[in-house]
């Protein structure tokens, strides 16, 4: 019951120690019950060198075998409570296929960039192509700025068409004059990034505020792990974070 309350599960170790622990607790008390009332019984015939009756042998074996039986079942039950829980360990991988995106069998054409004059903004503009003969549902663009040794300063993120925002950058286009509320409206179901078989589709990712000493941008196709992003995004890590589309 612990371990249920406290959301841990089923421990078998703690439950097989202590059921042997109230096993052997309950045969000391039983002995201890025994020896109290030899002590204070009255009668002659009735003390530690008197030979057990009967009745008593039948009680002593009684208690025995009602330790063995309980060990046994123990031992029985533990191991059923161990299969059942590795059957439910197993289950879900069995049934749950994992949400991911990933980069093979598509490739980056004409990535361009430029900054855009009224904001200072760096646009990087591109193709995806798809050189598959299956269409893409699902494709994952990371763009990264580098200064001259190599180094990352700022890193722009895209999910079929949909940039990832910041609480941060968000708060950088409100102060532009940008209503949140009308970004919000443009956010585009991940469906409308297909890539059809064979064909290709444009990007644009906008990179707010280009840290100084950017002297390059990379763009590039990764896997992303659609559960992992959105267990992030409801545990509050990147709840500020929303999709928006130009």
């Amino acid at each position: 019951m612990l371990s249920l309350v406290t959301g841990i599960g089923l421990n078998v170790q703690i439950i097989m120690l202590n059921a042997m622990m109230a096993g052997v607790a309950s045969f000391v008390l039983s002995i201890l019950v025994v020896i109290a009332r030899r002590l204070t019984v009255n009668e002659k015939n009735e003390t530690f060198s008197a030979d057990l009756s009967g009745a008593q042998k039948a009680g002593v074996a009684l208690a025995l075998g009602i330790i063995l039986f309980a060990v046994y079942q123990n031992g029985s039950y533990t191991a059923s409570m161990e299969q059942a829980a590795k059957d439910v360990r197993q289950q879900p991988t069995a049934a749950v296929k994992p949400l991911t995106i990933t980069a093979a069998g598509l490739q980056i054409a004409n990535a361009h960039g430029y900054i855009d004059p009224a904001t200072g903004d760096l646009i990087v503009s591109g193709t995806v192509q798809n050189t598959t003969d299956k269409p893409r549902s699902g494709w994952y663009l990371v763009t990264e700025v580098r200064d001259a040794k190599e180094a990352v300063l700022a890193t722009a993120k895209m999910v079929n068409g949909v940039q990832l925002y910041s609480k941060a950058e968000l708060d950088v286009l409100s102060k532009r004059g940008e209503k949140i509320e009308d970004i919000q409206k443009k956010i585009s179901a991940l469906g409308e990034g297909t890539i059809p078989a064979k064909g290709s589709i444009t990007f644009e990712v906008r990179v707010l505020n280009p840290p100084a000493g950017s002297a390059r941008f990379l763009p590039t196709l990764q896997s992303l792990d659609l559960a992992a992003l959105i267990g992030t995004m409801q545990a509050g890590q990147g709840a500020s974070m929303i999709l928006a589309r130009y």
